[in-house]
């Protein structure tokens, strides 16, 4: 193969040299030539291009030129033209000049033409694929690192576009400054607030506000114990407690009732701050909590005192907030946030119908009334969500190699020559590139198709906690990692780093899938939940025997649950009897029934539940 590989035309035979004399003098042969002489064989040009195609597909040479990296190409073609010439010399050492320089003009021609088709396939081959789904990014380039910006895609996807006059956040800017955004919200970020929202940068603030968690901080232990929420969930406040909370109250109505105006405006959002290196300020995430978690407080204190009109006044607020966020929820954390703002809604919804002394016409209004948001995520959103965490993991590792490719230029002592710094520039580039990005995209291939497919979920790993160290000993030993440098060469590192990042992002994924799914459950329950009471109000105070007597006048249809794809358990208190009381539950993520047991069970069960009367 050696041989044919560098158009030799003699071959060998025992401990001696044979020259192949060409088919013209075999004629001249006598005829008592032995038998064993073997024809000649001829030089196959084409097999030492396609044996250097394939090594400089095992050194990733086709990943960099998907890629685009120019420089890293040149540097693989060179060099793997460098290293056939002493290795030339070392195979034929007898060999005449006449033909050495035949073998080294045919290597050179073949480089050549090599380097110009692939120079020529930068402009024909599309870039690095996001996804199927995704479309192919070639847009914007980034400015301060190497490759596309993935940070200005998510921005663009995420922003709605409409006038700063019409964003409830500009109010907000307006009327308390940057100290409303908190301390670790830096200059930069502030500047491109007030430049998004066309405002100038020297705001004086109009109002002072405190959040309800910094007022706790300068509480008493006794009085930090009096407003600490229950772990029973109950939301009303002892008579001891409303001084404290009226006092935090009045010190913030004006910023409060602010909020209040702003979550009626079309859009209240801010882009979303990228802080360097690896990291995200949520400034859109933070403002929603802190203003979800004012309104949750005076719905709270309106419900101590008996005002439950007022009280859902403000669940409706919530709900509004909710609403608000969703347009702009852009990877998983904020898809928690925004799950997060809609439990309370409905925690507080279903605590002022209880404390309420509505009738069941009331009851089927106010249903009514956040009917709108009562909506579980479609596809497209999920999509989306996806999208961004798989650009996310792609920003990531770009950030993270070239901040080792310029910590190698600037901090380490320089190479002692330019060859050595372009080799180690080289390097990190790849390390950077080809696999790695490969397997996140296609560990978030298998994700979409799970979601979309139909495909079997994976057993859920988000309480398997592991340190790094422990997750590379037992997911990769010795032998893997031979086996994976044999076959994929230098490409292994870059391999290896984008299954860790892959499987050390997989518990968020599993935590937020379990969540989407939640939502759809927690939706049926709410409706569920004001039918059953509203028969209760009908009935005096007594509920259904079966779910079945709702139908018609209290709800449309009776959904099923989710996770099982079965009607919800429900029990009112005697079988086959009407009752005071229920309970009503799902059999949650796992798919078992445990008598409605949930978290706060004993044993802890999976189940979701809601009750009445018990």
């Amino acid at each position: 193969m050696i041989m044919i590989l560098y158009g030799y035309n003699d071959i060998y035979h025992g401990n001696h040299l044979i020259n192949v004399i060409s088919s013209s003098e075999m004629s001249s042969i006598p005829e008592n030539q032995p038998s064993d002489a073997k024809p000649p064989k001829k030089s196959k040009w084409y097999w030492s291009v396609l044996i250097y195609v394939g090594w400089l597909w095992y050194f990733g040479g086709i990943n960099v030129l998907l890629l685009r990296d120019i420089p890293l190409l040149l540097f693989l073609l060179g060099f793997g033209f460098v290293i056939c010439y002493p290795i030339s010399i070392w195979l034929k050492p007898n060999e005449p000049p006449r033909k050495l320089r035949k073998i080294l003009v045919g290597m050179l021609w073949i480089w050549f033409v090599l380097a110009i088709a692939m120079a020529s396939l930068l402009y024909v081959i599309p870039p690095f694929a996001i996804s199927r789904q995704t479309t192919y990014l070639t847009e914007p380039r980034s400015k301060e690192f190497y490759g596309i910006d993935y940070q200005a895609v998510i921005e663009k996807q995420i922003d709605p576009g409409v006038p700063s006059k019409e964003n409830g956040f500009r109010l907000l800017t307006e009327a308390l400054g940057r100290p409303f955004f908190g301390e670790a919200f830096k200059y930069k970020h502030w500047n491109r607030l007030c430049q998004y929202l066309d405002l100038p940068t020297e705001i004086e603030p109009k109002y002072e506000f405190t959040d309800w968690r910094t007022y706790e901080k300068t509480l008493t232990p006794e009085e930090q114990e009096l407003v600490r929420t229950p772990p029973c969930g109950n939301l009303s406040w002892s008579n001891e407690a409303l001084p404290i909370v009226r006092r935090w109250l009045d010190d913030n109505e004006a910023a409060i009732d602010l909020f209040a105006l702003a979550a009626q405006k079309p859009v209240l959002y801010a882009p979303p701050m990228f802080d360097g290196k690896f990291n995200t300020v949520y400034t859109n995430e933070q403002t929603f909590r802190t203003i979800s978690g004012c309104f949750q407080m005076r719905a709270r204190y309106w419900l101590t005192i008996g005002e439950t009109d007022k009280a859902w006044n403000e669940v409706l607020l919530i709900y509004r907030l909710f609403d608000l966020h969703r347009p702009a929820i852009w990877d998983v954390m904020s898809t928690f946030i925004n799950m997060a703002i809609f439990g309370i809604a409905n925690n507080y919804a279903e605590s002022v119908l209880l404390h309420s002394g509505w009738t069941a016409d009331e009851i089927l209004q106010k249903i009514k009334k956040i009917e709108p948001f009562l909506q579980p995520f479609n596809d497209d959103e999920i999509r989306n969500i996806l999208r961004n965490e798989r650009l996310m993991s792609l920003d990531f590792i770009t950030q993270l190699a070239n901040g080792i490719y310029n910590f190698s230029d600037t901090e380490l002592p320089p190479a002692p020559n330019s060859w050595e710094r372009f080799g180690n520039k080289a390097m990190w580039r790849f390390f950077r590139t080809e696999l790695t990005m490969v397997k996140i995209n296609q560990y978030f291939d298998r994700i979409e198709q799970r979601y979309f497919n139909g495909e079997p979920e994976p057993p859920d790993t988000s309480d398997n906690v592991q340190t790094i160290g422990e997750f590379m000993n037992e997911k990769y030993p010795m032998l893997d990692i031979l086996k994976f440098v044999a076959w994929y060469g230098i490409g292994s590192v870059s391999n290896l780093m984008g299954d860790v990042m892959a499987d050390l992002n997989r518990p968020n994924i599993e935590s937020w899938r379990v969540s989407i799914k939640r939502r759809p459950t927690v939706i049926a329950l709410l409706r569920l939940r004001f039918a059953l009471e509203a028969h209760g109000r009908h009935n005096c105070g007594y509920y259904p025997s079966t779910l079945d007597a709702l139908l018609g006048r209290y709800i449309d249809e009776i959904p099923l649950d989710p996770f099982s794809g079965e009607p919800f358990r429900y029990i009112a208190g005697e079988p086959g009897s009407a009752s005071p009381n229920f309970l009503l539950y799902s059999v949650g993520p796992n798919g078992i029934d445990e008598e409605g047991r949930d978290h706060s069970g004993i044993p802890k069960g999976d189940d979701i539940r809601r009750q009445g009367g018990f």
